[in-house]
């Protein structure tokens, strides 16, 4: 058979200061017109969208999609006779040399950054396209059922349709070239991406590039995520893509955060609209999550916070008020909660009735959803909003009282909900207690899902304990940063930046431009900046509460107002700070100043800065004790205070500046208030602090290297104790008197397979059926895994067990007898050729992690590896496919 070479040329076009992507004329029908109406805007660095740079034009029909396309930043081919760099350029037409490709081969195109798009291509005339397949993903492999054959169309061109809406969540894409192909010509290759025209009025500085990443990253993924007539709840086509209320919630507040103006407003309106569920006969996805409904109901609070539109909240308002009497209803009652987020520890996921520590979470989420409510309806004028905020206040204060007198046993998530309800739900000391013993092991203080880790996030910044949210913040978001380009993740686990490279498919396959992810965003708008309206809207005033972490670096920024920006810039060196805050022409703006910045570091002295920028004048005198750790609940003593050309310059409480409502009841103690936009002063350190930082994450458990010696002849190396090996037709076990059982875990029961001799690579890896070996045979429990699935889960129930037990797991990759998710004609192999997983070991009570992932990366083991674990009580195991199938074959037990 002859072989035809195979040429790309990809013209990377420049639009502007950016060459990344391009507008140009295209022969293909697209479902939306081309960037247009557009101006420069600034560049930023630290942000992952090709479009930052972009501003749209006043006249923009903000609610009509534009697109645009983007050419490879890398490319992987086998090019006969070019190095990679050469490769590179000329794939992506930066050089007149072509690409040779031979049949069989295939070519990776790397977009440098996740969007909203599809994938096009050109081929010249007389290319044989029969067999051509074309494949697209988030991530370094072609997701599953995503490479397929492209659809053809006039003039050569090619686009690769896997949905009606054509779009998916696109870094890279794939060609592949059959064997049986006389060959092809690629003369063009692209990808065309979405875009809602948005404007950056939002901006986040700091000297800390982590945090401004993190800040960026989450606008991007919220701007990604804007449709034309609401928020999508996920990138990648995978079933999901829809809108949803408590999905919603943090992906809107990132987008008023980083591109709040009147359409971004509007379309948080018409999204709210959308997903409400508490008006007569309405239902909409996932209302019978009973938090859902609630975080609908934060999500007006935020919306008319920001906004300002009294007439809209008045409308939600009978709504709101009926979804959460509907819930206080029930309150403590054991309600059908049936999901708080994807944590062991919440229940993970879709769970009924729930544990306890899932319905503490919720109870704190609802008091907080109440009074929130209330907090809200005090600045409203719409008639009954009076007496619906006194319902509220107190229907927030008797739940509150409730659920003390029931002495709860908090774990971190429902101790983060219960510091961030603002009822004293807990008071300073207990908050301070529960930060200290909750909040302080990387192991265990990030929640698996971002999503939950936003509510962990602010409750460290409610309780006062600034420097260590930040520290959260860069260990929950930022070790996330280079395992995406442009998004965070659905699930995450900081472990896994340890040992999985960028692009790398993570444990359990979960989306990687999950906008629900976002909320760290807002939240570093909120505290880092401390930008915070002082009564929705901004209509009186603007309050700025910068954190200066350690009196280390700077941090500046904006976000928008109904009537223009509001800002501040503030730096802090040496004990000395400097903060200047601005809002819309005739707003009060208030400062408030941390203070103490940790053990010792106390503000000593403030001042207005003159016009003249001279020295400033001193405004107050503090004398305040040694705080105990992380304890600024007790406001310091001014003593006196000096005036600045006949006006007072006090440091004031939160109620003297009018700003009670800006901040948390637990926050408030450690702030002091100047009423002026230009503050001065000094703290009496003069080392800085900077941002703390996690240390190495404590495990309870150890685990052994993997072994893959052994094989299936475990007598004399495992199971000395017991053991349960799992086959098609049921268990065979023979456990030990401390082992009370092991059960799968889960809504439905895995599947169970048996392995014919000849289906293994190695007939060594089946396992030994008794003690003396007299057989051998293998089944296995668990599941084939389609992206965004759980994984298999076995819980191991002990009781009184011994000190020095060692639990292990048998895992064999069987190639060929389940779903090894492979792409058809894709030659792009899995890690080692074969399956791999992760395995989450868990203490069954608490749902803590106590075992590192990095040690439990189970790979290369078609001849069979034992996994073992040293922990003495009872365990939660879910096994996280990254390639292939989650399945185990036994678990065996030795002391």
């Amino acid at each position: 058979m002859t072989t035809v070479a195979v040429r790309l040329a990809i013209a990377a076009v420049a639009v502007g200061t950016t060459t990344a992507f391009a507008v140009s004329a295209n022969p293909l029908d697209e479902p939306f017109a081309w960037l247009h109406a557009t101006l420069p805007g600034q560049a930023e660095p630290n942000s992952p969208d090709p479009l930052v740079a972009t501003r749209w034009t006043a006249s923009t029909n903000t609610s009509q999609l534009q697109i645009y396309t983007a050419s490879p930043v890398a490319v992987t081919a086998p090019c006969a006779g070019l190095t990679k760099y050469d490769a590179r350029r000329a794939l992506r037409g930066r050089a007149k040399t072509s690409c040779v490709l031979n049949a069989s081969a295939a070519v990776t195109l790397d977009f440098g950054v996740e969007r909203a798009a599809w994938f096009e291509f050109r081929l010249a005339p007389g290319s044989d396209d029969v067999g051509l397949i074309a494949g697209l993903s988030e991530y370094q492999y072609p997701y599953t059922g995503k490479a397929i054959p492209p659809v053809a169309y006039d003039d050569g061109w090619y686009r690769l349709e896997t949905n009606d809406e054509l779009y998916e969540g696109l870094r890279y894409a794939w060609l592949v070239v059959p064997p049986s192909s006389k060959g092809i010509e690629v003369t063009a290759a692209r990808c065309v991406a979405r875009v809602r025209p948005a404007n950056y009025t939002g901006r986040f500085h700091a000297s800390d590039e982590v945090l401004e990443k993190m800040w960026w990253t989450g606008a991007y993924a919220a701007r990604l995520n804007m449709n034309a007539d609401d928020f999508g709840s996920i990138l990648v086509d995978r079933g999901d893509r829809v809108s949803i209320q408590g999905d919603g919630h943090p992906t809107m507040a990132a987008a008023m955060a980083a591109l709040g103006a009147p359409p971004t407003w509007a379309l948080v309106h018409t999204m709210l609209n959308k997903t409400d569920s508490g008006c007569e006969n309405c239902s909409v996805v996932d209302d019978g999550l009973m938090s859902y409904p609630v975080l609908w109901t934060m999500s007006c609070n935020d919306y008319f916070w920001a906004a300002g539109d009294e007439a809209a909240y008045s409308a939600f308002a009978p709504d709101m008020a009926t979804i959460l009497d509907e819930a206080l209803a029930t309150f403590l009652e054991t309600p059908r909660v049936e999901f708080m987020g994807w944590d062991d520890r919440l229940d993970n996921g879709f769970c009924g009735f729930c544990t306890p520590e899932t319905q503490l979470a919720f109870a704190g989420l609802l008091i907080r959803g109440a009074a929130d409510f209330a907090n809200a309806l005090e600045h409203c004028s719409f008639a009954g909003a009076a007496a619906l905020a006194d319902h509220f206040s107190a229907a927030a204060a008797n739940a509150t009282s409730k659920l003390r007198s029931s002495a709860p046993a908090y774990g971190v998530h429902s101790a983060a909900y219960a510091i961030n309800a603002p009822t004293g739900l807990v008071d300073a000391r207990e908050a301070a207690e529960l930060v200290d013993g909750l909040f302080q092991n990387a192991a265990t203080v990030c929640s698996w899902s971002p999503f939950n880790s936003y509510w962990l996030l602010q409750a460290l910044g409610n309780s006062g304990h600034g420097a260590l949210a930040l520290a959260h913040a860069k260990l929950c978001w930022g070790s996330a940063l280079n395992m995406t380009r442009g998004c965070f993740p659905e699930l995450f686990s900081p472990e896994w930046a340890t040992f999985l490279p960028t692009g790398a498919k993570l444990p359990t396959k979960p989306s990687l431009c999950h906008p629900w992810s976002s909320g760290v965003t807002p939240w570093l708008t909120r505290v880092g900046l401390g930008l915070r309206p002082l009564d929705p809207g901004y209509r009186e005033g603007l309050l700025a509460a910068p954190l200066l972490a350690g009196c280390a670096g700077t941090t500046d920024g904006a976000v928008a107002t109904p009537d223009g920006p509001a800002t501040v810039a503030a730096r802090c060196a040496a004990g000395s700070f400097v903060v200047n805050a601005s809002a819309p022409r005739g707003r009060v703006v208030v400062v408030a100043l941390r203070r103490t910045l940790g053990d010792g570091c106390v503000v000593r002295r403030c001042g207005h800065r003159p016009p003249d920028r001279a020295a400033p004048r001193t405004c107050a005198l503090m004398k305040a004790p040694r705080p105990r750790r992380r304890d600024n609940s007790a406001p310091a003593q001014v003593l006196g205070s000096a005036t600045a050309g006949g006006a007072p310059a006090a440091l004031l409480d939160a109620a003297e500046a009018n700003a009670t409502a800006a901040v948390h009841p637990l926050e408030a103690p450690g702030l002091a208030f100047v009423v002026g936009g230009d503050v001065v002063g000094k703290y009496d350190c003069g080392t800085p602090q900077p941002i703390p930082s996690y240390g190495r994450p404590v495990y309870a458990a150890t685990v052994a290297p993997l072994d893959r010696a052994t094989k299936g002849r475990w007598p004399g190396a495992y199971g000395a104790d017991g053991r349960v090996f799992f086959f098609k037709n049921g268990d065979a076990a023979a456990l030990p008197p401390y082992v009370v059982n092991v059960t799968a875990y889960g809504n439905d029961a895995p599947a169970r397979t048996a392995y014919a001799a000849n289906d293994t690579l190695d007939a060594e890896a089946l396992l030994c059926v008794d003690a003396e070996c007299s057989s051998r045979a293998l089944g296995s429990l668990g599941e084939g895994c389609d992206d965004g699935c759980q994984g298999t889960v076995l819980d191991v129930a002990l009781s009184d067990a011994p000190a020095s037990l060692r639990v292990t797991l048998y895992f064999v990759d069987v190639p060929g007898s389940d779903d090894a998710n492979a792409v058809a004609g894709v030659p792009y192999p899995t890690p080692d050729g074969r399956a791999a997983s992760v395995l989450r070991a868990e203490d069954l009570a608490t749902g803590a992690l106590v075992a590192p992932e990095a040690a439990t990366h189970v790979t290369n083991f078609t001849a069979g590896a034992y996994l073992s674990l040293s922990y003495s009580s009872s365990l939660r195991l879910r096994l996280m496919p990254v390639f292939g199938s989650a399945r185990v074959s036994a678990v065996l037990f030795d002391s």
